[in-house]
């Protein structure tokens, strides 16, 4: 315990299950148990330090967070005015105007947005002003975009009054695809000679006949209960991740946000 990283940023969603002995598809029922873990680690309770108490106090709010937004009734009314509070201030709307009237806003702002930015991990601004891929073959182009069409998996679609959608982390599953992907694997059809050589063929019409009129069974009821639930968990999981991402980037965009304004306060003065 006592070579416990303390910074809460560093660990992932699967690290604090592990720590507070939960399931990645916990249940609201279990998630109460969690509690109990912050609790034994009370300076009252046991001899480590505070700042024990206070990584798994935190940790136990991020993950009560998740689970307020899992376990949340989607039915409850949204009270626009609150979530407009939540995110405009009056007192931070006049210093804005103040400072956007000064004849140096755009150098100031600037320096203000390179230093509480935060920088995108996920972009393709270096693969864009380099030189990668440019020497890939066209066979080893149609190879890389092959492997990204085959596709093995059941694809499942939920319907919701007229809404259908899938699983939209997949790109194939919409119209929108990688930048990345558009410019290199994309821009071929993924088909190759390999392809055409172990596609299999009929030597006669009647083999041909005999291969169409083979009857494929559907699963039975219990299988396709079994197999659905299972993708059920899956998505609570995925789900699960995604939220957690969310609210550390959000609690992320908030210092940098306080920080901000902390400093254009400053440049006020």
């Amino acid at each position: 315990m006592e070579n416990l990283d303390l910074n809460l940023y560093n660990y992932e969603l699967k690290d604090l299950l592990i720590l507070f002995k939960l399931s990645d598809d916990f249940t609201a029922e279990e998630f109460k148990n969690a509690k109990n873990i912050v609790y034994a680690v009370h300076p009252d309770k046991c001899e480590l330090d505070k700042e024990y108490f206070i990584f798994f106090l935190n940790a136990y709010k991020l993950l009560l967070k998740v689970a307020e937004f899992r376990f949340r009734n989607n039915n409850a009314p949204l009270d626009f005015e609150n979530i407009k509070n939540d995110f405009f201030d009056k007192s931070e709307e006049e210093i804005a105007k103040k400072f956007t009237s000064n004849k140096n806003f755009n150098e100031k702002f600037n320096d203000l947005f390179e230093k509480h930015c935060k920088k995108n991990e996920y972009g393709y601004g270096d693969w864009l002003s380099s030189n990668e891929d440019e020497d890939l073959s066209y066979e080893k182009r149609k190879e890389n975009s092959r492997a990204l069409t085959i596709q093995n998996d059941i694809e499942t679609f939920t319907f919701s009054n007229n809404i259908i959608y899938g699983n939209l982390d997949r790109e194939t599953s919409y119209g929108n695809s990688d930048l990345k992907n558009v410019y290199t694997n994309e821009s071929v059809i993924g088909i190759t000679d390999n392809d055409l050589k172990n596609m299999q063929t009929a030597k006669t019409v009647e083999e041909l006949r005999n291969e169409r009129s083979i009857n494929i069974d559907p699963l039975n009821e219990i299988v396709c209960e079994k197999y659905m639930n299972k993708l059920k968990a899956k998505d609570n999981i995925e789900t699960t991740e995604r939220i957690y991402k969310l609210i550390v980037e959000e609690e992320n965009n908030l210092k940098n946000k306080k920080n901000f304004w902390a400093n254009l306060k400053q440049l006020k003065n």
